[in-house]
């Protein structure tokens, strides 16, 4: 059951194709990202970002660009 401030989450379409297939009108990640290494390097400036406002431990940002490597959206 839905409880107010519970959220949710679309994920963005993982293709082009797949996006356009369900009309969905956001960039998939392929668009957004076109190789691992450019979503690496996203993922790793908001990481940095996220230490640089205390939001996140330095000492964690290791263990978190870990999991991002290990979920690259693409592979699967």
């Amino acid at each position: 059951p839905f409880v107010a401030g519970d959220g949710m989450a679309l994920p963005f379409a993982k293709t082009k194709a797949a996006r356009e297939a369900t009309g969905d009108p956001r960039l998939s990640v392929e668009e957004r990202y076109p190789t691992k290494d450019a979503y690496l390097a996203k993922a790793s400036a908001v990481t940095d970002a996220l230490v640089k406002g205390g939001y996140l431990l330095p000492g964690d940002a290791a263990s978190v660009r870990s999991r991002i490597d290990a979920h690259w959206p693409l592979s699967h």
